[in-house]
This record gives structure tokens, C-alpha cells and sequence, in this order.
């Protein structure tokens, strides 16, 4: 059960790598766990979060 999680998070993953435009990043905490992720959100306009990460 854990390798098919493993392989649907890993492409989730790749996935979401791709898309730079989405206001968020996305970086695993250990480069060989897909199970624990690091997630970047960025600010959005005209807010006081306006180019704070």
C-alpha cells in the first residue's frame, strides 16, 4: 500500500514542479521521502503579504 502512495505523491509532485505559475512552490524534506513536503506560498497583491513567502 505505501509504494502505491509513494508513486501517486511522486507524480502529484512532478506535477506540481512543473507549474510555476501556481503562487506556490513545492520541495521534498529528504530527497528520497515524497511523504513529508516543504510548500512555499507567496502573498498575493495589494496585501500586506505582498511579496513575503
Amino acid at each position: 500500500m505505501a509504494n502505491i502512495a509513494r508513486e501517486l505523491l511522486k507524480k502529484q509532485f512532478i506535477e506540481l514542479t512543473r507549474d510555476h505559475n501556481a503562487g506556490f512552490s513545492v520541495g521534498l524534506v529528504d530527497e528520497s521521502n515524497f511523504f513529508e513536503w516543504n510548500v512555499c506560498f507567496e502573498g498575493p497583491k495589494n496585501t500586506l503579504y505582498e511579496g513575503k513567502k
